[in-house]
């Protein structure tokens, strides 16, 4: 590549190599003895043909008519996309593409309108590729930094943390998330989840060389619920499944110190605080304005009609006053669906001991 001549301080603009599309950029700088050389070339505009392919395909899907269409192959864009990061030589460009392109799937698979397709419906492989080309971006990131660095992702949905580690730097256990960071989400800092990653997890195999020690690049994401990449349900339900992603590469050997991962209670059954539906008040209303009624007649001819038979249909009247009672006090009162069966299984069993 051959950079025209250019004045000091300034840019030196010049096309980017055959396998990408843009443009590639070159300060002429002065060192400290007034002579002129130039700095590493920035390939942050340039963007491989495979990457620039991808971005117009997902450009193409949301460019569609109908909402619901939209969201038509965006399982196939993860699985490229997927395959694209498994190669270890980027353009700067490329990132910044890859994030356009996260980006753009991650709100086509939250809109309300969104209907799953075929390749989608396999419990939504779209958001496991998702996830996986979240982590391989993370590793893309760590080859580019400095030792010892390291940078936190903070979003609404998920915090992610990289670290670029010498084997022979790692004293201590390292505590994710930092709760303390300055910068960090509320709900990552109010949060109890967390996970503890040990020590001996970065031994170097030859602990005596120091200069071969290997450097690790670990990554780890917490994600708020994965509610917020999957399609809104229609039964009116709510996904609320936190998941937290530990990568480490090169891949560590064995260790007998465990990898600690503590997350806050999740409820699994649905909560319901809703009102009873007025079907099921009216029907229990009339069922034991009827039942009241029949043993109010009971009760006033009991001298003219007192028999066993009597007092059994007596007592078949109040437990299924009881049972009514109890379906309405569960469906107002109980905080999740096992709670309310539970009720109405003992409200049907005292109709059968009362009988």
């Amino acid at each position: 590549m051959v950079w025209r001549r250019t004045p000091s301080g300034e840019l030196a603009f010049n096309r980017c190599p055959p396998n990408a599309t843009g443009t590639t950029s070159r300060r002429c700088s002065l060192d400290h003895r007034g002579v002129a050389y130039w700095e590493a070339p920035s390939y942050a505009r340039c963007i491989t043909n495979e990457f620039r392919y991808l971005q117009q395909s997902v450009q193409g899907h949301l460019a569609k008519g109908q909402r619901m269409l939209a969201g038509d192959g965006m399982s196939q864009v993860t699985k490229n996309l997927l395959d694209l990061t498994q190669r270890r030589s980027f353009y700067a460009g490329d990132l910044l593409s890859s994030v356009e392109i996260l980006r753009n799937v991650t709100e086509t698979f939250r809109r309300a309108r969104y209907e799953p397709s075929s390749d989608d419906v396999q419990i939504y492989p779209g958001a496991v590729e998702l996830m996986q080309v979240i982590e391989e971006f993370i590793h893309i990131v760590g080859l580019g930094m400095k030792d010892f660095h390291n940078a936190y992702l903070m979003t609404g949905n998920l915090v992610a943390s990289i670290q670029r580690l010498p084997a022979v730097s790692v004293m201590t256990d390292i505590n994710f998330p930092m709760k303390g960071r300055k910068g960090m989400v509320d709900w990552a800092r109010n949060s109890e989840d967390k996970v503890v990653i040990p020590k001996g997890l970065f031994v170097s195999p030859s602990a005596g060389d120091v200069d071969g020690a290997p450097v690790f690049i670990l990554g780890t994401v917490l994600y708020k619920t994965l509610g917020l990449m999957l399609p809104s349900p229609k039964n009116h339900t709510v996904v609320n499944s936190k998941i937290i992603a530990v990568t480490v590469r090169p891949e560590p050997g064995a260790t007998s110190t465990p990898l600690e991962i503590e997350l806050a209670h999740l409820a699994n059954a649905m909560e319901y605080s809703g009102v009873p539906s007025v079907t099921l008040i009216v029907g229990c209303g009339l069922s034991c304005l009827a039942l009241i009624t029949l043993a109010v007649i009971y009760a006033v001819l009991w001298r003219y009609i007192r028999s066993e038979r009597s007092i059994i249909l007596i007592n078949f009247c109040l437990s299924i006053i009881c049972s009514n009672i109890l379906i309405l006090v569960g469906q107002t009162q109980t905080h999740n669906a096992l709670g309310t069966i539970s009720l109405q299984e003992g409200a049907s069993l005292s109709s059968i001991a009362g009988s």
